[in-house]
């Protein structure tokens, strides 16, 4: 069967705390704040201002890089199909190669989805299908037990997929519809929500998974020089604001002498694609015992991060406001990793499905500094989420 094809960038990045509809605009000229401030600096002070000989300078930011240029999710799908009373706070985005049968999937007939997430009081909650600008329908999500079902509802820190699984952030918890649920039948993920779609169906969540962090918001990596998904990437993160009290996952690390304490994790996991049934199709993640997703890597996340998303080498943070671009090549780079068996003094604890606390091994944890921040930019809009599509960064 087909590799790469079969999927592309996905995305999903909310605050589970919050979300409206999106604004419609039109694409405009990316204004672009001259400033080089970063989240976590202090500005300098004004003209006239006195210099505090006790306030330490802030740090000097690298010379502009590239411009990272990014677009409107308003270009590519219209939000004013959304069924009144739903209110659309997330989204995500996969690239469907055409099913023809018998697992084989078309090399040339493929087409752009997208998912966008949907609040309704006291219903279950709407995930929404477009091809291209014009909606398909939407699929609700459930959990059964014995002949019970539960839908989920709420909003949800966002979503995200690929051909095989969709993922929904919510709550600390990650949950799962993978196309495990029909062994069966060969059809793909996206095979089923799309027809689904058109009737208002439902997808089961085959399998639930502790985030270990709030997860706030989640983004799906796909790089386009991977094969068969083996240089993806899953990534679920997590909200800190500054005056909030401390965590009680801090990680502290030395830098110039000094502790820096960080609050907020960026967790990446990686995607498990197979058509043979196991815990890993299940969760449609590389697990460990327990069903618990292994974690890949360890990001320490600035305060006041409500969404995330990288494109080759380039990174964006937002703050709901304003876009904040990093070098995501360099934030990975050796000199930036440090191995921790122990996070302030407690080991950093994956948890089971039963809530239970399993001891890992030595975790990779990257740090996300003033030293990798380039620019950052004003969009026209408020930031709700940010996500991408084939390669290029977009934001409602």
């Amino acid at each position: 069967m087909d590799k790469k094809k079969l999927i592309a960038i996905i995305a999903a990045c909310a605050v589970a705390v919050g979300a409206a509809v999106a604004i419609p605009v039109s694409i405009v000229n990316c204004k672009k704040d001259n400033g080089q401030d970063n989240p976590n600096t202090e500005n300098p002070p004004g003209p006239d201002e006195p210099e505090n000989p006790d306030k330490p300078a802030p740090p000097t930011p690298p010379a502009p890089g590239k411009d990272v240029t990014f677009d409107y999710i308003s270009d590519i799908v219209n939000l004013d199909e959304i069924d009144e009373g739903a209110t659309a706070y997330c989204a995500a985005t996969f690239n469907y190669n055409v099913y023809q049968g018998g697992g084989v999937y078309s090399e040339t007939q493929t087409q752009d989805y997208y998912l966008i997430g949907a609040y309704v009081e006291n219903a279950p909650t709407r995930f929404y299908v477009f091809g291209g600008e014009n909606k398909l329908g939407y699929v609700t999500a459930y959990s059964q037990n014995g002949s019970e079902k539960t839908y989920f509802s709420g909003k949800t820190g966002g979503i995200a997929a690929n051909n095989y699984c969709m993922w929904i952030a919510a709550e600390s918890k990650g949950y799962a519809l993978s196309h495990y649920y029909r062994p069966d039948d060969y059809k793909s993920f996206s095979d089923r929500i799309i027809q689904n779609a058109a009737n208002s169906g439902e997808i089961l969540i085959t399998d639930t998974f502790n985030t270990n962090c709030n997860a706030d918001f989640i983004y799906y990596y796909s790089d386009p020089d991977s094969t068969n998904y083996d240089k993806d990437a899953l990534f679920i993160g997590e909200y800190h604001g500054e005056s909030q009290p401390d965590t009680d996952h801090k990680i502290e690390h030395d830098k110039d002498g000094e502790k820096v304490k960080t609050n907020a994790y960026l967790i990446q996991y990686k995607p498990h694609v197979s058509s043979v049934l196991s815990s890993s199709t299940k969760t449609g993640l590389v697990v460990a015992q327990s069903h618990v997703p292994t974690v890949q890597r360890i990001y320490t996340m600035p305060d006041n991060i409500t969404g995330f998303a990288v494109v080759e080498g380039d990174m964006l943070l937002t703050d709901g406001e304003k876009l904040f671009y990093y070098d995501w090549n360099k934030i990975n780079g050796p000199a930036n990793v440090e191995y921790f068996k122990t996070l302030t003094g407690e080991d950093f604890k994956a948890l089971d499905q039963n809530g239970q606390p399993i001891v890992m091994s030595e975790r990779q944890v990257c740090f996300i500094e003033s030293d990798f921040y380039i620019k950052n930019y004003q969009p026209e809009i408020a930031v709700k989420w940010l996500f991408a599509v084939n390669g290029e960064f977009y934001v409602m």
